[in-house]
């Protein structure tokens, strides 16, 4: 369900909500007065929060200034993030979520991330989280783009039917290029 985690117990990262608040740039101001009237009034990398919180106010974010804001904050958090030097393209770009993820977010059912390699040049992704399907599919399509090859002018990256958007207990991502 959308916004909503798991269990009260859950936690997230404060880097996860530090790079969200940078993604949200000139809003960054607004982003971190949602978060303190949520109960989160400063934020440390190294620290868990209550994810909870940190879903309320995205919740916000995405009702109030809208999906195309929480998108383009999926695009920022791939552009601002580093990654190893081992990750050579799109199929080892978009394996790396579910872990990276699950370093991110503590809890019972925190969600995932499932990627299948489908062909030589496409794959599949399963999300089955709380975030609205705009912060995740951003996230993909600037992870393909990013990692995509010199030969690959154009990464296609299509939502299948069925989305948690809409009330679906998962979303499906096909990308090829």
């Amino acid at each position: 369900m959308l916004f909503r985690a798991s269990s009260p117990k859950d936690r997230i990262l404060g880097a996860s909500i530090e790079a969200y608040l940078s993604a949200l740039g000139l809003s960054r101001r607004r982003g971190a007065q949602v978060l303190a009237d949520e109960g989160i009034p400063s934020v440390e990398s190294g620290k868990w929060y209550p994810w909870q919180a940190y879903l309320n106010a995205q919740r916000y974010i995405y009702e109030k200034v809208g999906p195309h804001t929480v998108g383009r904050i999926g695009r920022k958090l791939v552009e601002g993030a580093s990654f190893p030097a081992d990750i050579d393209g799109i199929h080892a770009a978009l394996s790396t979520l579910d872990r990276d993820y699950h370093q991110r977010h503590r809890g019972q059912d925190v969600g995932s991330f499932r990627y299948e390699r489908t062909g030589e040049r496409s794959g599949r992704m399963t999300i089955r989280n709380p975030y609205p399907c705009e912060l995740d599919r951003n996230v993909i399509e600037a992870l393909c783009q990013r990692f995509r090859p010199a030969d690959a002018p154009v990464v296609h990256v299509r939502h299948q039917e069925g989305c948690r958007n809409q009330g679906a207990s998962e979303c499906v991502i096909q990308v090829h290029w």
